[in-house]
Order: structure tokens, then C-alpha cells, then sequence
């Protein structure tokens, strides 16, 4: 048989009062927030990732760019690895727009060293030109030792270099053993610069699937 409710006895219910009310509603809002961060953060530092590579494409397409303008004055000659980038950031105010702090375009985002440069020069293409042979019986050694010039990685990406700083690179292998690879992208990828002119990249798979071949 189904009971009355007595009229006579009250039932418990919760009240909250302001404050309780104010509290709990941050609550609510925290919580949301933190939701929130956890499912946005991986998108976050993806884009964080990107925008640090796409800065360093910038910086090796303006060092390739003011190379590039040195060659067209000098016989289309690459510079000499002694003052490689003392060369580059004489023409990089034309390549910039503007002559004011170029020397930022050397400095990779990611690279926190105290030093100058993120790129180092391979001093296996100093002095050759993409299209004259040259008398130069050391230079022409050097063409037939690299294969194919043009596609060399002449600046690479490496981060703690000093200013000029060179080393020579006649293999995938040497440009594998000195290369930085600090960008996600999402395996690890550094970026270099052909003789060409052309600003690229390469991941560590890549440099792995290349090792000992020619360029």
C-alpha cells in the first residue's frame, strides 16, 4: 500500500549559498579550461614547430638568395669557406628589404647556443663554378670528386656554429655525421642550402637511406 509523505517532516536538500555557488562555477570553468588545454596543447606545439621551421626556410632561402648575388658579380664563383657568411650578410640587406640586424637570418629559432651562426658551410665547393671549368687543377679535382656540384649541399644546418665556420663534405655521410636535425615535423629535419641556390631539406630517415652516396 503506497505511504502518504507526511506533511509534518521536511525533507534535507542542499543549498548553496553565494559563495558556494560563486566557487563552484569557477570550478566548473577551471575544469573546462583544463579539458581544453589537454586536447589543444599537441595542436599548439605543432604549430609552434612549424612556425620555428618555416623561420629557418626563411633564414636559408636569404642566405641562398645573397649567395646567390655573389656568384652573379664574381663569375658565377661560390665564395671561398674562409668568409662565407661575412659574404652573406654583405648582400642580405638587398635580399631583405632592409639593412637593419640581418645577422638574425643565422640564427635559427631553435638553436640557443651563444653562438653566431646555425649554419655551416661545406668548404668541398669553395671557389667552383656551376658552369666554367676552371684551370684551377685542385678546383676541377674537386668537381669530379662531388659529382654533381650543382646539387651539393653547400650551407647545412648546424646549430653552435661560429661565424665562417666550414668543414669539408664530400658524402651524405659526412653531411649526416654534422647536420642538426631540431625540427619535428614530424620526424626530425634539418634544412641546407644546394650549391644551386636551392634551400631544402632533409629528415634523418633520408640522410640514413643516403649514407655513402654522392651527391
Amino acid at each position: 500500500m503506497h505511504r502518504m509523505p507526511d506533511p509534518g517532516v521536511r525533507r534535507a536538500t542542499l543549498r548553496l549559498g553565494a559563495r558556494e555557488r560563486y566557487w563552484l562555477q569557477w570550478g566548473v570553468v577551471a575544469l573546462i579550461c583544463a579539458m581544453l588545454a589537454v586536447v589543444l596543447k599537441p595542436m599548439l606545439d605543432h604549430l609552434i614547430q612549424v612556425r620555428e621551421f618555416q623561420s629557418c626556410q626563411t633564414n636559408v632561402y636569404k642566405i641562398s638568395k645573397a649567395v646567390a648575388m655573389y656568384c652573379q658579380e664574381w663569375d658565377d664563383s661560390l665564395p671561398q669557406a674562409a668568409n662565407w657568411s661575412d659574404v652573406a650578410l654583405g648582400f642580405m640587406d638587398s635580399t631583405s628589404g632592409t639593412g637593419f640586424k640581418v645577422e638574425k637570418y643565422m640564427k635559427c629559432p631553435l638553436d640557443h647556443s651563444p653562438s653566431v651562426s646555425s649554419y655551416l658551410f661545406n668548404s668541398a665547393v669553395q671557389g667552383l663554378s656551376l658552369t666554367v671549368r676552371s684551370a684551377n687543377a685542385q678546383q676541377e679535382a674537386s668537381r669530379r670528386r662531388l659529382g654533381h656540384v650543382a646539387q651539393t649541399p653547400m650551407v647545412i644546418e648546424r646549430h653552435g656554429s661560429a661565424a665562417n665556420a666550414s668543414a669539408p663534405m664530400w658524402d651524405w655521410s659526412e653531411v649526416h655525421a654534422r647536420m642538426t636535425l631540431p625540427h619535428s615535423l614530424p620526424e626530425a629535419t634539418g634544412s641546407y642550402i644546394q650549391a644551386g641556390g636551392r634551400p631544402w631539406r632533409r629528415t634523418g630517415e633520408d640522410l640514413a637511406l643516403l649514407r655513402d652516396k654522392r651527391f
